[in-house]
């Protein structure tokens, strides 16, 4: 995430946002993107790997925006089962 992203979400959680980690320095925020960052989300997800942060109880979840140069953007939601 860049520092305006990061700032965005500190405000919108006052201080104490959700845990975040980004591949957008790794593969750069163009539409295809967003096809590596729902990847990447799921293998988090199945793996239960959070990244660097600690394992949490109850459903894992992922959050996914991707926009395109053009115009184009991609939300999505991923859920581990129960």
């Amino acid at each position: 995430m860049d520092e305006v992203e990061t700032l965005v979400m500190r405000r919108l959680w006052e201080g104490d946002p959700p845990q975040q980690i980004s591949v957008k320095d790794a593969i750069g925020e163009m539409a295809a993107s967003g096809g590596a960052q729902i990847v990447a989300a799921s293998r988090a997800i199945a793996d239960g790997n959070g990244g660097p942060f600690p394992p949490q109880e109850g459903p894992r979840r992922a959050l996914i925006n991707s926009f395109g140069a053009g115009g184009n953007f991609l939300s999505a939601v991923l859920e581990s089962p129960p």
